[in-house]
């Protein structure tokens, strides 16, 4: 879903290590506090701007624990460090075009990746089934979980089908 059009990260190789090991070392920042639950529901908004209200709200609501001051993330910290190693074109196509099995490609209309860049890479999947989610964003779960249940769920049963 949606992770196929990332820019070729290899002329940042040694710059993404050092920023890495930098992190670590000075270890993960605290969340902010919310000091509502709608507050932290107006910031996934923010950051995914496909989300309905009522959705952000749930998700703030199982995705923060009380905490002085309000309400934080309840995920560690840590996880928004950056990845160490750059993400490599070539690497993912090569290992693209060795699969055969069943695949299915799930673009959302909304993607922020680069859109010639995902298609190079599909490419790499002659075999696979493409569906494009229209008024989705990259967070396909978050944003149309019942619709993308729909999507896969039509093509589990077309793998069932002879």
């Amino acid at each position: 879903m949606d992770g196929l059009g990332l820019v070729d990260g290899v002329q940042e190789s040694a710059s993404r290590l050092r920023g890495w090991l930098d992190e670590v070392a000075a270890g993960p920042r605290p969340h902010r506090a919310f000091a509502t639950l709608d507050e932290a529901a107006e910031r996934l908004r923010a950051a995914h701007p496909c989300l309905t209200q009522a959705r952000a709200l749930a998700l703030a609501s199982r995705g923060t624990r009380a905490a002085a001051g309000g309400w934080t993330w309840s995920f560690d910290p840590r996880h928004r460090f950056r990845y160490p190693t750059p993400y490599r074109q070539d690497a993912h196509r090569r290992i693209l075009e060795d699969y055969t099995g069943p695949t299915l490609v799930i673009t959302p209309e909304k993607s922020p990746f680069n859109a010639d860049e995902s298609a190079r890479t599909r490419s790499a999947l002659p075999h696979a089934s493409h569906v494009r989610m229209p008024e989705v964003g990259h967070m396909v779960p978050l944003e149309a979980p019942r619709g993308l249940a729909e999507v896969i769920g039509t093509w589990l049963v077309t793998l069932r089908t002879p």
